[in-house]
């Protein structure tokens, strides 16, 4: 292939003015491809230990409610880490689309409705960022999920998700018979739709959670109202653009949507 024929880039760069700092960039320049992207899914563990204990039914039935029923139903997803990589080197992120050879293509909040099942209609989901003491961030789990974390639990503003499937994944602690069942049932439900909402915006940050994301449980009717679906898209939207930036290891967006 002759270079001054073929090239990675636009043949002309007035649209698309990232093509120097593009992952195809590197591609094209490198003696060798890249290594495949790693896509990273912190939540395997909790799809692996809902499978194998599925959860109460007053759980299924809330997570349903609030319209995530579809995602619990998908549980854990396998990725083609070769595949996801072949569409990020195509997408370019000035125009948000997947350059192809028949054209451009991209992900649409129909697509998100149609896959995933989630609203793409209703308040705009936003996480505000809070200034907390770790004493704080303790009492906000001990009053939303009814347990207290330990300090090693906690990261900055993240809570770790193996401290939630070993304390809720396998619904151990609810008993129908006793007395408090139906206020375990709240914690245990606010606890799965935790790891449920968690796995729709998968991090860099290790195995943990953002208590940004706790914080909405906190009025669990007023859920469904968000619309969810615009919030994954325009998340994996974000991480999709960054992962098409130069060389980079982890995809971090929802590659179910891929």
């Amino acid at each position: 292939m002759d270079p001054a024929v073929y090239g990675p880039g636009p043949v002309n760069g007035n649209l698309l003015t990232l093509q120097n700092d593009h992952r195809s960039e590197a591609v094209w320049n490198r003696g060798e491809a890249p290594e495949d992207l790693r896509v990273r899914a912190n939540f395997g563990e909790y799809w692996d230990t809902v499978k194998n204990n599925w959860p109460h039914d007053s759980i299924v039935t809330a997570i349903t409610a609030t319209g995530f029923g579809w995602i619990f139903k998908l549980g854990k997803v396998r990725h083609d880490r070769g595949v996801i990589t072949a569409f990020i080197e195509r997408w370019r992120p000035e125009t948000h689309t997947f350059h192809l050879s028949f054209g451009e293509a991209t992900i649409t909040l129909e697509d998100v409705h149609h896959i995933l099942g989630l609203r793409t209609t209703g308040r705009p989901l936003i996480l505000h960022g809070y200034t907390s003491t770790p004493a704080q961030r303790v009492a906000l789990v001990r009053d939303l999920l009814g347990l207290a974390p330990e300090n090693d639990d906690l990261r900055k503003d993240n809570l770790k998700i193996q401290w939630l499937i070993t304390h809720f994944g396998r619904c151990h602690r609810l008993d129908e018979l006793a007395e408090d069942f139906g206020a375990q049932s709240i914690f245990h439900i606010r606890a799965h739709l935790l790891c449920v909402i968690g796995s729709l915006f998968p991090s860099g940050s290790g195995n943990y959670v953002p208590l940004s994301l706790l914080r909405l449980l906190d009025d669990l009717e007023s859920l469904g109202g968000y619309s969810w679906g615009s919030a994954v898209l325009s998340y994996t939207y974000r991480k999709m653009c960054d992962a098409s930036r130069g060389v980079k290891i982890n995809f971090t967006g929802y590659a179910t949507l891929l």
